[in-house]
C-alpha cells in the first residue's frame, strides 16, 4: 500500500506491507486487532503514520525503489536513539489581544513571578516582531524575520542542550527559499554559542535539510553557509 505524505511540492511515498500479517495488526497499538475490519485497520495505519511523520520517518525510514521505479520509505525500519540534546521550531506567533487578557501574573513568595493560563486554549496570531526571545539571548534574528516578512521561510530552527528543550536556546538555524526558485533553498544564516560540540550543530544542520527536503526542496545552494 502506498501513502502520500502531504501536499508539498514534490509529495513523499511511504509504502506498508498489505500481508496477512499487517492485516491481523493494530498498527498504532502493536497488537492484534480485536476484530476482523479492514476500517480499523486503515484508521490505525493512519494514526501510526501520522506519529511517524511527527517524530522523523522521514530521516529514518528505509529508502526503497519499487518495480516502477518509485523511490519510496519503508517506516519499518526501527529509528536511531535519540540525541542528547533537542531542536525545536521557532514560533512566530504570540497570544491575540483577547488570549492577552486571558493570562494572569502570579506572584510567588520570593517576588518572582509565572504565567498562570486560565481555559482550555489561548488564541494566537501572527507576531511582528517574531523570536525575541534569541535577540535577547544574543543571537543575530534580523536574517530569519526578513525571509520570514518575504515569504520565503522555509524553517527556523533552534538548539537547546536538552532534549526536552527546557534549556535556554544555544544556537538557530533559518532556511529559506531562494527569490527565483520554489525548489531551491539555501540555509540562509546559522549562529550558535561558542561551546557548542561541533556534532549538535551538525544536527542542526541535516535537521535543517530534512526539514528543506520535506518543504519540496531539490536541492541547496552550494553557495550557502555551512
Amino acid at each position: 500500500m502506498r501513502v502520500r505524505s502531504g501536499q508539498r511540492l514534490q509529495p513523499h511515498i511511504l509504502v506498508v506491507a498489505v500481508d496477512a500479517q499487517s492485516l491481523a495488526l493494530d498498527h498504532l497499538v502493536g497488537e492484534l486487532l480485536q476484530a476482523d475490519d479492514v476500517q480499523l485497520w486503515a484508521d490505525g495505519v493512519v494514526w501510526w503514520l501520522m506519529q511517524l511523520l511527527d517524530t522523523g520517518v522521514l530521516r529514518w525510514g528505509r529508502r526503497i525503489t519499487s518495480s516502477d521505479d518509485t523511490v519510496a520509505i519503508d517506516p519499518m525500519l526501527e529509528p536511531e536513539p535519540s540525541s542528547p540534546w533537542g531542536i525545536s521550531e521557532v514560533s512566530l506567533e504570540r497570544p491575540t489581544r483577547a488570549g492577552q487578557r486571558r493570562l494572569r501574573r502570579r506572584t510567588r513568595r520570593r517576588g518572582t513571578s509565572d504565567v498562570v493560563i486560565l481555559g482550555d486554549s489561548i488564541a494566537s496570531g501572527p507576531d511582528p516582531a517574531p523570536v525575541g526571545h534569541l535577540g535577547g539571548l544574543g543571537f543575530d534574528v534580523r536574517p530569519g524575520r526578513a525571509a520570514h516578512a518575504e515569504g520565503r521561510l522555509v524553517g527556523w530552527l533552534q538548539l537547546h542542550l536538552d532534549d526536552r528543550g527546557a534549556s535556554p536556546p544555544v544556537g538557530q538555524l533559518v532556511v529559506a527559499w531562494l527569490e527565483e526558485s520554489e525548489a531551491v533553498v539555501q540555509l540562509e544564516h546559522l549562529g550558535c554559542k561558542p561551546s557548542i560540540p561541533e556534532c549538535a550543530v551538525e544536527e542542526l544542520v541535516l535537521t535543517g535539510v530534512y526539514a528543506a527536503a520535506d518543504a519540496g526542496a531539490l536541492r541547496r545552494n552550494a553557495a550557502d553557509v555551512p
